[in-house]
C-alpha cells in the first residue's frame, strides 16, 4: 500500500478534526434536546448552533496547530506527543473553567485581557483593579 505524502496526511488529519468536532458539538445539542422533557427548559432553536460551528472549530484546530498536534511524529518520541495533547487539553480546561461561575478563575474583564493580550499598559491594568 503506498504511502500518502506528508501533506496530505496533515490536511486529513485537520479535517478529520473538523468533522469529529462538529460532531461533538452538534450530538451535545441533539443530547440536550432529548432531555428537553426531563429538565423542563427548551432548548434554543437548531440554526444558531450550526451557525456557531464556525466559533467552535476555527478556534479548536488554531489551538491543535499552535500546540503542534498537527506536526509530523517521525523526530518526535511518545512522551512529546503526549506532552502535547496535555498542553491542548490543559488549555481548553483553563478556559473553560475560567469563564466556568461554580469556579470563576478569573472575573470577565480579566478573562478576555489575559484570553487576548489586550490591553497591557499599566493604566489599562489600573483601570481594572478599581
Amino acid at each position: 500500500m503506498p504511502r500518502l505524502p506528508l501533506a496530505r496526511l496533515r490536511r486529513l488529519h485537520i479535517a478529520t478534526d473538523c468533522a469529529l468536532v462538529s460532531l461533538g458539538w452538534l450530538g451535545a445539542y441533539g443530547i440536550r434536546r432529548a432531555l428537553d422533557p426531563v429538565l423542563g427548559i427548551p432548548i434554543n432553536p437548531f440554526r444558531p448552533y450550526v451557525e456557531a460551528l464556525p466559533l467552535v472549530v476555527v478556534p479548536w484546530v488554531a489551538t491543535c496547530w499552535l500546540f503542534g498536534i498537527y506536526r509530523g511524529s517521525r523526530m518526535r518520541t511518545l512522551v512529546d506527543e503526549f506532552q502535547a495533547l496535555l498542553r491542548g487539553s490543559a488549555l481548553g480546561l483553563l478556559v473553560t473553567l475560567t469563564r466556568w461561575q461554580a469556579i470563576h478563575l478569573l472575573p470577565p474583564d480579566w478573562y478576555y485581557l489575559v484570553l487576548t493580550g489586550h490591553g497591557r499598559s499599566e493604566e489599562h491594568t489600573s483601570e481594572l483593579q478599581s
